[in-house]
């Protein structure tokens, strides 16, 4: 463990993956935001990390689509959820009356 805390450090945080733990997805986002010993060991950012100290955050895909994480890791115990899930998942923008086309984009065209 001494071994792999002492290389973490030597590595540059900027180049490291921003990483988001998901653990459920309905109308809300279930995430790991504290105390993830796989993410802290790593050495990579976690968006959803926060000084409350507690375990789980539940966001919106709005709120995902601000982090835009560089990788979304789903724990194979979350047995509803894969990666059709993500990029199936429409965001509606506002109406036309709102400046905007009101077209319904999925999560990864938004993305880029």
């Amino acid at each position: 463990m001494k071994a792999l805390n002492e290389k973490v450090a030597k590595l540059d945080k900027s180049a490291l993956p921003s990483v988001l733990h998901i653990d459920k997805v309905a109308d809300q986002i279930q995430v790991i935001a504290n105390g993830s010993q796989d993410l802290s060991l790593s050495g990579v950012t976690n968006p959803a990390a926060d000084k409350t100290g507690e375990w789980w955050r539940t966001v919106d895909f709005e709120q995902l689509l601000v982090w835009n994480p560089d990788i979304i890791i789903i724990p194979a115990y979350a047995t509803d959820l894969n990666p059709k899930d993500f990029f199936n998942n429409p965001v509606e923008l506002p109406p036309k009356d709102r400046t905007c086309s009101g077209l319904r984009l999925r999560v990864d065209e938004l993305a880029r």
